[in-house]
C-alpha cells in the first residue's frame, strides 16, 4: 500500500491535478476499488492531497492535487 501512495504522490507531482478516474487507470485500475480509495483517504488524512473543489466534494469536475500545505 506505500509503493501506491508514493505513485500517486509521484503522478500527482508530475502531471498536476487529476479526476480520480485517470489516477486509478495509470495504476491499471478498472474500478475505484476499497483499497485505492482507502490509499487516497490515508493521503487526505496526511495532509498529502487534496480535492481541488473542497466544498463540493462530489462534484463531477472534482480532481485531486497535492496538498498545498505541504
Amino acid at each position: 500500500m506505500e509503493s501506491m501512495k508514493e505513485g500517486i504522490l509521484e503522478l500527482l507531482a508530475d502531471r498536476g491535478a487529476l479526476p480520480m478516474r485517470d489516477i486509478y487507470t495509470a495504476f491499471g485500475y478498472c474500478t475505484y476499488t476499497s483499497g485505492f480509495r482507502r490509499c487516497v483517504y490515508e493521503l487526505m488524512d496526511e495532509g498529502l492531497v487534496e480535492y481541488l473543489y473542497p466544498e463540493s466534494p462530489r462534484s463531477s469536475r472534482q480532481k485531486l492535487r497535492l496538498s498545498v500545505r505541504r
